[in-house]
């Protein structure tokens, strides 16, 4: 059957319709998707940016705290009176005095955060062993028994906080927490944040560190929407 002029005008008019239609069509769905990709990506890089701040602001807060213990009249005392033997002549208080006050110290920073586990004043003398430690575990806070306190001047962390200048902050790199040279079970990921403590004449005596659980120092990274994961 042949087809008559008009009627083949109007076939080749509708499939260039169609054809435009179709086209349209393909464009604006890829323009859509485009879209929608700029859009995940911006809110994706919103979310990073955020927790990056987050993450910041506790990190300063984290050095604000180690660096408020170094300083408290507590640790001074201790100082004071370990190189007094066993009295601080300056407040007349004894060396046993002066370690209840700082264990409290410790103690009430532990229960306002939550994600540190620990928190010791190391001597340099007697191979770095600790003076203090108050600990974490599950849901009680304990000050170790002076029997039970380790040495740790062979330590990574302890050696290179204790060659600081005054001022001076050293965070370690995220190990697995260990003790008595034994990893802890369950596995538990720690950063630990130190300063030095000199004492009247600028001598070395000691460090002030906090342990960090650092799976709850950076929960907020484990909320993220599903599909998405963050790395640090």
């Amino acid at each position: 059957m042949s087809l008559t002029l008009p009627l083949k005008f109007g076939i080749i008019s509708m499939v260039i319709t169609l054809t435009g239609v179709l086209g349209l069509a393909f464009f604006t769905f890829q323009s859509s998707d485009e879209l929608l990709q700029r859009q995940s990506l911006s809110r994706l890089a919103d979310d990073v940016s955020r927790e990056k701040e987050v993450l910041k602001n506790k990190l300063k807060t984290l050095a604000e705290d180690v660096r408020f213990l170094s300083k408290s009249a507590a640790t001074k005392g201790i100082v004071r009176s370990v190189r007094g033997g066993g009295f601080d002549a300056d407040e007349n208080m004894t060396l046993n005095l002066w370690r209840l006050r700082l264990e409290r110290l410790f103690r009430t920073v532990l229960a306002q955060r939550a994600s540190y586990s620990q928190i010791r004043f190391i001597g340099k003398h007697d191979k770095g062993r600790e003076i203090i430690r108050v600990e974490r575990y599950e849901n009680t806070i304990n000050t170790v028994a002076k029997d039970d306190l380790q040495e740790k001047g062979n330590r990574d962390y302890f050696r290179k906080t204790i060659s600081l200048e005054p001022e001076g902050i050293y965070f370690s790199d995220i190990t697995l927490n260990r003790e008595k040279g034994r990893i802890v079970f369950p596995p538990e990921p720690v950063l630990r944040v130190g300063v030095p403590i000199f004492d009247a004449t600028k001598t070395i005596f000691g460090i002030v560190v906090i342990n960090v659980n650092f799976d709850l120092f950076v929960s907020s990274l484990y909320d993220a929407p599903k599909q998405i994961f963050y790395f640090v």
